[in-house]
C-alpha cells in the first residue's frame, strides 16, 4: 500500500470525537455492531441492500471515500478483478486497518478529507469508473447543499459514463422508531453524525446539479443512491 497524501484530520470540537471513536473501534466490533445489528434493526435496512448497491456498481478501477472498515469491498472485490483500488479517508488508523484487510487487492491509501479538492493528487491522471462514499455523507458538518463541492469533487474523478454510489442517512422527514430517533439525537450529540438537517429531497437535488442521472431509494432512515456521470 502506499500513502499519498498528508491532509490532517481536525483535532478540535466534535468531528474530532467523531474520528476518535472510529479509530478506537475494531473491524471485528465494528462490523457486528453496524452491519448484523444497528443497520437492520435501528436505521431499519437491510445489509443486503447495501451489499446489492456494491454488487451492482463497483467496478475494476475504484475509489472507495470514507472506506470505515472495508466491509462492503471485502465481499464483493477479488484480486483477478481490481484493476486499482484507491482507498481514501481522512482517519488514518480506518486506512491503514482497511489497507492491511484487503492486500490482496493491493490498494493504494489516500490520506485525504474529502472537503478539500483531491487536486493536485496524483489521483486525477487517470479517473475512476466508481466512486463510493457507503455511510459518509451523514457524518460530514453542514448541510447537503451547503456541501455540494464535495459532489464536485467526486465527478471530477469520474469517467465519463462513471458511477457514484453508496448510502447516507436521513433523520427528516422520515418516520421513526423510538429507537432510531434516539440513536440518530445521541450519535448527532457526541459529533459522529452530522446530520440534523439532511432530507433526501436535498440529496437528490445535490446529486443531480452535477450528475445526469440519479436514482436514491429511502429503505427505513438510509438514502441508497447511485449517480452516472
Amino acid at each position: 500500500m502506499k500513502l499519498s497524501n498528508k491532509t490532517l484530520m481536525p483535532r478540535r470540537g466534535k468531528t474530532w470525537l467523531g474520528q476518535m471513536f472510529f479509530s478506537i473501534m475494531s473491524h471485528s466490533l465494528y462490523d457486528v455492531g453496524l452491519y448484523r445489528f444497528v443497520t437492520p434493526y435501528i436505521w431499519r435496512c437491510p445489509t443486503s441492500r447495501l451489499m446489492d448497491n456494491y454488487v451492482e456498481n463497483i467496478s475494476a478501477h475504484h475509489l472507495e471515500i470514507g472506506v470505515g472498515s472495508g466491509y462492503f469491498l471485502k465481499r464483493t472485490m477479488c484480486a483477478d478483478f481490481v484493476k486499482r483500488l484507491v482507498l481514501a479517508d481522512m482517519n488514518l488508523n480506518c486506512l491503514r486497518k482497511s489497507a492491511k484487510r484487503l492486500r490482496m487487492s493491493t490498494p493504494r491509501i489516500c490520506h485525504h478529507n474529502i472537503l478539500q479538492p483531491f487536486s493536485p493528487l496524483p489521483l486525477e491522471r487517470a479517473k475512476f469508473s466508481s466512486v463510493a462514499m457507503n455511510y459518509v455523507l451523514h457524518c460530514i458538518p453542514g448541510t447537503l447543499s451547503g456541501n455540494q463541492h464535495v459532489f464536485q469533487h467526486v465527478h471530477d474523478l469520474l469517467r465519463e459514463g462513471g458511477v457514484f454510489f453508496g448510502a447516507t442517512l436521513i433523520q427528516q422527514p422520515v418516520h421513526q422508531g423510538i429507537a432510531s430517533w434516539l440513536f440518530m439525537k445521541l450519535l448527532n450529540a457526541v459529533g459522529i453524525f452530522q446530520n440534523g438537517q439532511h432530507t433526501s429531497a436535498e440529496l437528490q437535488q445535490a446529486l443531480a446539479s452535477r450528475f445526469r442521472k440519479v436514482e436514491i431509494s429511502m429503505v427505513g432512515n438510509a438514502a441508497v443512491f447511485r449517480a452516472v456521470k
